[in-house]
């Protein structure tokens, strides 16, 4: 099965989703970047697609950075949200660090901040497999 992802990001919840339902699939999902492939839209390149099976073609560009979120209401329910965001923040962080090989200390580095990549430097951090070149 063939994923071509160009994605300016999203919900934590539904790419997780997204993930579940193609890790538990029985063919093997190979990924391709096309464009911007940014936010929650990365964690989707690189967990959804099978190790080996990680594209980006050569013009695309991909971000990562911690969850966003937003909170508001009363004190304690914005202390309930403040912790959702957290440990949202270590499981991506923790999924980012199993997929890519890098230890989960760089990987909180990197995604402090939004983070834009080129495709070899996703090549060499481990969000990709390889990169499928276009003539420009």
């Amino acid at each position: 099965m063939s994923v071509y992802v160009n994605c300016l990001g999203g919900s934590t919840y539904s790419v997780l989703a997204i993930y579940d339902c193609m890790s538990w699939i029985k063919p093997k999902v190979w990924t391709v970047a096309f464009g911007v492939v940014a936010s929650e839209g990365a964690l989707l390149l690189l967990a959804g697609g099978e190790k080996g099976m990680r594209y980006a073609m050569s013009n695309a560009r991909i971000m990562i950075h911690q969850p966003q979120s937003g909170c508001g209401g009363h004190v304690e329910d914005v202390r309930r949200q403040v912790n959702e965001a957290v440990q949202s923040r270590h499981k991506i962080d923790m999924m980012y660090a199993a997929f890519t090989g890098q230890p989960p200390e760089k990987v909180q580095q990197y995604t402090e901040r939004g983070r834009f990549l080129s495709v070899s430097e996703a090549l060499e951090f481990g969000l990709i497999d390889g990169i499928l070149e276009t003539e420009y």
